[in-house]
């Protein structure tokens, strides 16, 4: 089945364990996060894939509404992935990427706003396994370095290690577990 053009509903929630980012003034929250894409995935051979998206996100968090925010974004690069047979979900066993990734964050529902905005060069890798036909489980690592950004003083690199699992509920419905470091 072929998955060219995509529209996604997302939702999700985290802790987070230092929601100022702050280094001496750490303050626990939980963020939830609704987030609709588009994506255009064209295959350019059996393995590699262009990948261009646009996002719309909000974060809104429980005990601290002043750090609520939207996040625009979008993204365009290359995926390469083993062949088949997938993992559920469409997963592919090993996988690596490389992309261009635009954020803009702006205060709740005021598009013209701007409090940070950023030009980050990406790349990762993924290695999945699969439990049965419904669920598969990866490790992943991720790179992002940001090449551009105003204000200047907000410009972050970031650096990650994942862990998770997915489960395919339906041919339209999955749920995921992840944890990031």
């Amino acid at each position: 089945e072929s998955r060219e053009w995509m529209v996604s509903l997302e939702a999700g929630g985290f802790f987070t364990s230092n929601a100022l980012l702050a280094p001496f003034a750490e303050q626990q929250d939980w963020v939830g996060r609704s987030v609709i894409r588009a994506a255009w995935a064209p295959a350019i051979t059996d393995q590699l894939s262009l990948m261009m998206s646009a996002s719309y996100g909000l974060w809104r968090y429980s005990d601290l509404p002043f750090l609520d925010f939207d996040d625009v974004g979008a993204q365009a690069g290359l995926i390469w992935s083993a062949d088949a047979p997938l993992l559920a979900g469409g997963m592919a066993r090993s996988s690596a990427w490389a992309q261009y990734r635009y954020n803009r964050l702006l205060l709740p529902w005021e598009w013209d706003s701007l409090l940070y905005e950023t030009h980050f060069a990406e790349a990762g890798l993924r290695q999945a396994w699969g439990i049965g036909k419904d669920v598969a489980v990866w490790i992943s690592g991720n790179a992002a370095a940001s090449v551009a950004g105003r204000p200047a003083l907000f410009r972050r690199s970031e650096y990650s290690a994942q862990c998770g699992a997915l489960w395919h509920i339906t041919p339209k419905l999955n749920a995921t577990v992840l944890y990031r470091a």
